[in-house]
């Protein structure tokens, strides 16, 4: 977990390259989502685009900086429409009101931790009475407006002050681990070098390692992008440029209509992804 303020300011590093290749300088929030879809960058180089990364298509959102495969993840934000409005939306989340649901102000927001992962908003902070600090579980909040955060009413939302809930005992992949962090019992040295690939985090890219030992970064972003949308629904009518409806409201994304929105473009495809829920 990292709060929007330590990743703001992060220079972003491209692996290949080994160059400074820009700076975050904001995060767009998906209210819909509760989420961080992309970064907003300062480039090194100056110009009229608004440029971004993709959350998904970083590699790290590290303590020092932000890492990207190769300078070709940034993309030029305007040309996708609905993160275009989205931008142009301005959620900026900090120094919103935090409103409940029956009408009572609690304060403002003053930051919000993102789990560095998946872009997933996980808690928000705010002033309250007296200045003191309040935190609010992202399942909470209701609403994430451009000027107000609806949340549940405070014997709900509130978690000041609450105790945290007792440690769950770790486990990495199939390996049971003891209380000083080591092994329980010793594994086989033939067993250890497949447990350690069921222990990758997802299906999709245990595969690409398996069969491929350097395999395309653009390849693993397309397959995190699949694993992430099949099965998710359309908030809207999924259009063309033409105005063509290649996809409708509610519909549900199917391998198929992944792949045809696939062959569309890198651009389509992002879109694809501002357009969905669970």
């Amino acid at each position: 977990m990292k709060k929007s303020k330590e990743i703001i300011g992060s220079p972003v590093i491209s692996i290949s390259e080994g160059v400074q290749i820009g700076t975050v300088k904001g995060l767009v929030v998906n209210p819909q989502q509760k989420n961080v879809e992309f970064l907003l960058l300062d480039e090194l180089q100056e110009g009229e685009e608004l440029k971004g990364l993709s959350f998904r298509s970083a590699e790290g959102i590290g303590e020092f900086a932000v890492t990207v495969q190769d300078s070709n993840a940034i993309v030029d934000l305007m040309k996708i429409s609905l993160l275009k409005e989205m931008v142009q939306k301005g959620i900026q989340v900090l120094g919103t009101k935090v409103v409940t649901r029956k009408g009572k102000l609690l304060g403002e927001v003053t930051e919000y931790s993102v789990d560095t992962e998946s872009g997933e908003l996980t808690e928000f902070f705010y002033n309250g009475s007296g200045g003191i600090e309040h935190s609010l579980p992202a399942h909470s909040i209701i609403t994430i407006g451009k000027e107000v955060l609806v949340v549940e009413e405070e014997g709900t939302a509130a978690n000041a002050g609450a105790e945290a809930p007792p440690p769950v005992k770790k486990e990495t992949g199939n390996f049971p681990m003891g209380n000083d962090g080591s092994l329980e019992k010793e594994v086989p040295e033939a067993e250890k070098s497949e447990l350690e690939i069921a222990a990758l985090s997802s299906a999709a890219e245990r595969e690409l390692l398996i069969s491929e030992p350097d395999p395309d970064p653009a390849e693993i972003f397309v397959q995190r992008q699949r694993q992430y949308l099949i099965g998710k629904t359309l908030l809207k009518d999924f259009k063309l440029e033409d105005g063509e409806i290649i996809a409708w409201e509610n519909q549900v994304i199917t391998e198929e209509l992944f792949d045809r929105i696939y062959r569309l473009g890198t651009q389509k495809l992002m879109e694809l992804t501002l357009s969905v829920r669970e």
